[in-house]
C-alpha cells in the first residue's frame, strides 16, 4: 500500500485495523509535487498478496468486466500497492493508467525525471522478439490468450515491424527460483506476525505466509545465485532487439470465488520475470477473450528502456485502438451495479 498522510492504510488486513498513514510514501510525495490529486485509496489483496478472501473486514475487489471473475493479483488489478516490505528483492513501484501516454506522465513523475519526449513514429523497422519456443508454456496457454497474443505479433508485422525468435531461459527456469525468494522473503517478513496474531489475517494470506518457512537457506542462496545467471542471459538475448513481446497470463481471468490459493506456485507466470530480473515491463490490452474478458501482453526491455516500451505500447494504441487501447466495462456508468452485485449486501465503504 502507498501511504497518503491523513488516510487510511490498513492494506486490507484486519492485523492493521485503524492504521492511519501520518506522512506520504515517496512516490505520493512526487506525485504531489507534481500537481497529483490523491482522490482516495484503492482496495488490495491482504497486504497485497492474500486474496481473493471472503473472510476480511473488506470485501474483495471484483473484476468490473465480470464481477465474477478475479481482477488479478496483488494490486487487484485497481492500482499500485506497495507493501513495506512484501519480498524484498522482488518488490518495484510502477504506475497503472488507461494509455500509454498517461503511463509515461506517471512513469516519469514516480521516477523523479524530467517528462520524456513525445511519442512519434510508428512500429515500422522495429525489432520485435518473441520465444522461439513458446516459451516453454505453449501447452498451458489458454487459446484465446494464444490468439491475443498472435494479434499482437500480426499487427507489428503488418506495420513493417520485423518478428525476431529469441532463444531464451524457459518460463518455468525463471517462475521456479522466483518463487523460492518471494515466498521465502514474505515467510521472513510476516510470519511471525501471523503466528502472534492468527485471527488478525485471512485465510488465505496465512497460509500463504506460512509456507516460505519450509524453505531452506541453501534453496533461498541457489535461488539467489541463479538470478544474475538468468538475467544475463535475458540480457544477452533482448538486447538485440527492441522489445521481446509475451503474454501477460496464461489464461483470462477466472472465477472469483474459486481461485485456487496457491495458483502463482502451480503454473508459471509470465509477470514474474520482470519481478525476478528487475527489467522493465509494461502491459497493455490484446482484445477480449471469447466470454468478453480482456486478454493482455507484455513487452519487456533491457534496464533503461522504459520509454521505448511506452513507444511501442502507444504505437499499438495507434495501429489498432479497437483491440490495443483500454476498453470500458459494459456496466461502468452503473456505480452502483459495480459496488454491489447481484446478491450482496451493501457494506461501509472503506479505505485500504
Amino acid at each position: 500500500m502507498a501511504d497518503v498522510a491523513g488516510l487510511p492504510s490498513a492494506g486490507a488486513s484486519a492485523s492493521r485495523a485503524g492504521r492511519m498513514a501520518s506522512t506520504d510514501a515517496t512516490v505520493v510525495a512526487r506525485m504531489k509535487i507534481a500537481g497529483g490529486i490523491a482522490l482516495g485509496k484503492a482496495n488490495c489483496h491482504e497486504l497485497a498478496f492474500g486474496g481473493p478472501s471472503f473472510d476480511l473486514p473488506y470485501p474483495p475487489a471484483r473484476n468490473p468486466w465480470n464481477r465474477d471473475r478475479f481482477p488479478g493479483g496483488s494490486s487487484s488489478g485497481s492500482g499500485v500497492t506497495v507493501i513495506a516490505v512484501l519480498a524484498a528483492t522482488m518488490d518495484h513501484v510502477g504506475p497503472v493508467a488507461r494509455t500509454a501516454d498517461d503511463t509515461r506522465i506517471l512513469f516519469d513523475v514516480m521516477a523523479g525525471r524530467s517528462p520524456g519526449p513525445p511519442c512519434s513514429g510508428s512500429l515500422y523497422g522495429l525489432r520485435i522478439g518473441v520465444p522461439s519456443d513458446d516459451w516453454g508454456v505453449g501447452s498451458l496457454m489458454h487459446p484465446d490468450v494464444q490468439t491475443g497474443l498472435e494479434g499482437a505479433i500480426d499487427v507489428a508485422r503488418s506495420e513493417g515491424a520485423e518478428i525476431v525468435p529469441l532463444e531464451l531461459p524457459s518460463l518455468d527456469d525463471f517462475h521456479a527460483p522466483a518463487t523460492i525468494l518471494m515466498m521465502a522473503e514474505i515467510a521472513a517478513e510476516h510470519a511471525a506476525s501471523v503466528r502472534a496474531a492468527w485471527d488478525k489475517f485471512g485465510a488465505i494470506f496465512r497460509a500463504r505466509a506460512l509456507v516460505g518457512e519450509g524453505i531452506t537457506a541453501e534453496d533461498y542462496r541457489l535461488a539467489e545465485r541463479l538470478r544474475p545467471v538468468l538475467t544475463r542471459r535475458l540480457f544477452d538475448a533482448i538486447s538485440s532487439v527492441d522489445c521481446l513481446l509475451v503474454a501477460g497470463a496464461l489464461a483470462p481471468p477466472g472465477a472469483l470465488a474459486s481461485v485456487d490459493s496457491f495458483y502463482f506456485m502451480k503454473e508459471p507466470i509470465p509477470n514474474i520475470v520482470a519481478n525476478y530480473t528487475g527489467f522493465p515491463a509494461l502491459a497493455f490490452p490484446a482484445g477480449v477473450s471469447s466470454e468478453g474478458m480482456p486478454i493482455g501482453v507484455q513487452i519487456m526491455g533491457v534496464p533503461g528502456s522504459e520509454h521505448r516500451l511506452l513507444d511501442i505500447a502507444e504505437n499499438y494504441e495507434r495501429a489498432d485502438p479497437s483491440r490495443f487501447a483500454a476498453g470500458t466495462p459494459p456496466d461502468f456508468g452503473n456505480a452502483a451495479s459495480l459496488a454491489f452485485p447481484t446478491g450482496s449486501a451493501p457494506i461501509e465503504p472503506c479505505e485500504t
